[in-house]
């Protein structure tokens, strides 16, 4: 989200609203047997998606039943099409060797790590699909690994809305506009699954953490990896316990639920500072 928000700013890609297929045609080169399981694969309403809806996870990607901007579904292989759309953008990622560019991670490393001081670095994973699958369009996800402290740095970031010491890293307003619900989600969703913005799990529906400030937001990853932010309380916390297994998938009732349960712990942090 934060180097898209970079991207746009630069000129790299004039909009959240453009259609990825624009900067990233491979994304429908996906046949029918070429995906990740049966059913999936691009289909002919997967060239209207764009880059608001990949980083909202509402794009329907690869999936036949799910138009864009209609259903919230978190989806790692719509964030891998994101994430080579802009290394594209920026001449970072070919399909034809994946390895070879310098790709999205070292982008991070260029717009944001280093100027913030931070040490971490990164890797492609991906699943074990079958043999036919297009993984090199799909896949080689990008994997963060990070420190606490790299994780409450990023997170110091986002709270003082992108900007670190004085220098303007992500533009305000686009974390100002990612780390609020995104409007596809509040047009089509029920209320308890206004949750989601561009790429950030975010309160101002109170739907995350009824009971914590609507201002709140977090990013989440694999493992439970979580890194809360409320700016309201000039506060970040940090998890990271490791290789815990998740329950569910993210936007699963189970992570919803284990999500709303984090806001006893982070209540009472919040209580201990006010």
């Amino acid at each position: 989200s934060s180097v898209l928000g970079i991207a746009i700013k630069e000129g790299v890609i004039s909009s959240e609203n453009d259609r990825v297929v624009d900067y990233y045609p491979e994304m429908l080169d996906v046949a029918s047997g070429q995906g990740p399981k049966k059913g999936r694969y691009a289909f002919a309403d997967n060239e209207e998606i764009t880059f608001k809806q990949l980083i909202g996870n509402t794009s329907g990607y690869m999936k036949p039943a799910e138009a864009p901007g209609k259903v919230f579904n978190y989806q790692t292989f719509g964030m891998n099409v994101l994430t080579h759309a802009v290394a594209s953008a920026y001449s970072l990622y070919k399909t034809a060797n994946p390895l070879q560019g310098a790709g999205f991670g070292t982008l991070t490393e260029w717009k944001i790590r280093n100027p913030i001081e931070g040490s971490w670095s990164w890797v492609y994973k991906n699943f074990k699909l079958h043999t036919k699958a297009r993984i090199e369009v799909f896949g080689y996800m990008t994997v963060y690994q990070m420190t606490p402290r790299d994780m409450a740095r990023i997170g110091w970031l986002w709270l003082n809305r992108g900007n670190w010491n004085g220098a303007q890293i992500i533009p305000s307003d686009w974390i100002d506009k990612a780390t609020k619900v995104s409007d596809e989600i509040i047009a089509n969703e029920p209320l308890k699954r206004h949750v989601y913005g561009l790429g950030f799990w975010c309160n101002n529906q109170g739907q995350v953490w009824p009971d914590l400030p609507s201002v709140s937001f977090a990013a989440s990853g694999a493992g439970n990896q979580h890194i809360w932010v409320c700016p309201s309380l000039d506060l970040v916390v940090v998890q990271s316990p490791g290789t815990y297994p998740s329950r569910g998938v993210f936007d699963s009732d189970e992570q919803i639920i284990d999500r709303k349960e984090m806001q006893g712990l982070l209540g009472r942090i919040a209580e201990s500072i006010e």
